[in-house]
């Protein structure tokens, strides 16, 4: 059975060819791509369980946090036959249901359908977990519940299917939660991440005035400039992570934003709390370098708030929003956007699992990278 997990140094193969390294934050990291791993035989389903078969899978910032430490907890302890599979997104086939499963029948076509709010909300059942249910996407078999689970049809691309699902669900939740209307003026920090790039694609199908996209580079805003966004102004911020934002767009943006939606609040909230208008939305869904890597050189004070924002939001009635995924109904919206031809992702960069080092290093070490990369068993 394929998948790609991170490995020993020393972690024996058959095929020396599936064994490779790649560089993150300094550290050499050994990974696995290839049939090197077991696969369970007779497999014996529970009333509400899946089995699905991958076509293909993907990765995001939060693997990396897996990744780092299985490399450096197998190397300090000499683990060297074990291994960790990774993975977040996937699309695959559904090869057998349990007795319980509805909806779902051998044959179709899966997403993961990683639904936070309304599981949070219920009462938990056995066997269901709210968000992100597996770790290990890149298993080609994987067991999930079947509500883990959504049904896409077969005009559904795979290479756009295998890394839809968390920027998606995520983008159309935070889009929901900032309120937005025809008087709207909104402002994405991030411009070039997965998630503002699916905001910025979902965005024409709600109300709003005017959208302001905040990047860090001339190239970014290029880019950004092709997805011609209705009623878009794409701003570059010259200065460091460690620096305010550039005063000319504060001037532009200042008492003039109804809405911020930011995927890195440990980098920007500090520095754009006062640009909100009078009950004001600012709506996050994570951290930049998120510190559970434990890696020398990155800031971990950067939370700390300072009592002016919190003045600010008082005085100001502006609202602070978490957002972590979103709800099956949120993932069911995009999926129709894309298919009613609503929804563009044509910057999708498909690889073979046989090019399982590029892939890795595209996902990661890319700095230009725009869009989603994707790693295909077919």
């Amino acid at each position: 059975m394929k998948q790609l997990a991170v490995v020993h140094p020393e972690f024996e193969v058959d095929n020396p060819a599936s064994k490779f390294a790649v560089n993150f934050f300094g550290e050499r990291v050994n990974f696995v791509l290839d049939d090197s791993f077991p696969e369970k035989e007779n497999i014996v389903l529970g009333d509400h369980e899946v089995l699905v078969r991958k076509k293909g899978f993907s990765l995001n910032y939060r693997d990396l946090n897996f990744i780092m430490k299985a490399s450096r907890y197998f190397i300090s302890d000499n683990c060297t036959t074990a291994y960790l599979p990774i993975g977040s997104e996937f699309v695959g086939e559904v090869e057998q249901t349990g007795k319980l499963v509805t909806g779902l029948q051998k044959g179709d076509r899966v997403i993961p359908n990683w639904n936070y709010e309304e599981i949070r909300l219920r009462k938990r059942k056995m066997g269901l977990i709210a968000g992100v249910a597996s770790n290990s996407t890149s298993r080609e078999k994987e067991v999930l519940h079947f509500r883990k689970l959504y049904k896409i049809p077969d005009t559904f691309p795979l290479e756009v299917a295998a890394g839809f699902s968390i920027g998606a669900q995520t983008g159309m939740s935070m889009l929901r939660k900032a309120k937005l209307n025809s008087k709207s003026t909104l402002l994405i920090t991030g411009g070039s991440s997965n998630t503002s790039l699916f905001v910025l694609k979902m965005l024409p199908s709600f109300k709003y005035k005017h959208v302001y996209v905040l990047t860090s580079s001339a190239e970014k805003a290029q880019q950004l400039e092709k997805l011609n966004i209705k009623n878009a102004t794409i701003l570059i911020n010259t200065k460091s992570k460690d620096e305010e934002i550039d005063q000319s767009i504060v001037n532009i943006l200042h008492n003039n934003i109804d809405a911020i939606i930011d995927p890195f609040c440990n980098i920007y909230l500090k520095k754009l709390y006062y640009l909100l208008k009078f009950n004001g939305r600012y709506v996050t869904c994570g951290i930049e370098n998120n510190t559970l890597y434990n890696t020398p050189g990155i800031d971990t004070e950067t939370m700390q708030l300072p009592e002016n924002l919190l003045v600010h939001f008082i005085m100001n009635n502006i609202s602070f929003t978490g957002n972590c995924l979103g709800t099956t109904k949120d993932l069911g919206k995009a999926v129709d956007l894309y298919l009613d031809d609503k929804l563009s992702l044509s910057n999708y960069h498909s690889l073979s699992y046989k090019n399982a080092c590029e892939f890795l290093e595209t996902s990661f070490n890319d700095a230009n990278r725009l869009g989603k990369v994707v790693c295909m068993y077919e």
